[in-house]
């Protein structure tokens, strides 16, 4: 059993914790609430990644135990949030099953969901959405969407975002973070096609070749950005595509009403 796991707990296994359980009455039966846990094994294996310990702990534990809902004293991370940064699906999964809340936000504002969009892979963040994980709050420094992140990873990260597009909602597409940044123009900047010339997103994706990411964009605002023209040279997208000779963002930007007769500095 956990408690008698407890008795021989080692006092380096010893974290500072916050709960959210209750602490009302004694030890023992009757229905009273468990006690509130002054340390908690589990945490303290979770942050040293000790995750082989954590499964073989995750046994001997029963639904609602008061140590699921701990919490680090100092960031707020949890359990869950942990084996989610570290991929551990198995132990995930497990701690769902045994009541650790999905939502819970550590300090940061960050949710389960934000480590699953920056580490995790496809598997985890489709545990998120079947567990209704919610994929609408910001978290973090930048106070980004789960979006947000999974749009910035160089690798691993194109699944995550389709999988949130779906459940974030098309406002989230165009939400920005405390830099004033939208998913889709961290997306374009994760292929390392950004340049420092004050470009917009749409720029920034004929730039790189990437059609869906042009239809994308377009869906929302088309107007302005087709009609937007760069400082510097007073190319539009149009210009820039025709220099590129991308015939099917060409033909994407004509279907969409892209104007044919601005000129820039050079035309």
């Amino acid at each position: 059993m956990l408690q008698d796991q407890r008795k021989h707990i080692n006092m380096s296994d010893s974290v500072s914790v916050n709960s959210s359980a209750s602490s009302g009455g004694g030890a023992g039966g009757g229905g009273l609430p468990q006690p509130t846990p002054t340390y908690s094994r589990l945490l303290a294996l979770s942050l040293r990644g000790e995750w082989g310990s954590v499964e073989t702990l995750l046994r001997a534990v029963e639904k609602g135990d008061p140590e699921i809902t701990i919490t680090d004293e100092e960031t707020g991370v949890s359990p869950l949030m942990l084996a989610v940064k570290d991929n551990k699906l198995v132990v995930a999964e497990r701690l769902l099953e045994l009541g650790a809340n999905i939502n819970e936000r550590a300090k940061d504002g960050r949710a389960a969901i934000h480590f699953a969009a920056t580490s995790a892979k496809d598997d985890m963040m489709k545990l998120m959405v079947l567990k209704k994980a919610d994929a609408t709050v910001q978290g973090g420094f930048l106070q980004q969407l789960p979006l947000h992140m999974a749009a910035t990873r160089s690798s691993g990260g194109l699944t995550l975002v389709q999988q949130l597009l779906r459940i974030s909602g098309r406002e989230a597409r165009l939400a920005k973070d405390a830099d004033g940044s939208i998913p889709l123009f961290l997306a374009v900047q994760a292929s390392n096609m950004l340049h420092d010339d004050g470009s917009i997103p749409l720029f920034l994706a004929v730039q790189a070749s990437n059609i869906a990411v042009c239809k994308e964009l377009l869906s929302n605002f088309k107007e302005e950005q087709l009609k937007h023209s760069r400082d510097e040279d007073g190319d539009t997208v149009l210009h820039l595509a025709c220099r590129k000779k991308d015939l099917d963002i060409i033909k994407s930007f004509v279907d969409n009403g892209s104007p044919v007769d601005i000129q820039n500095e050079t035309d």
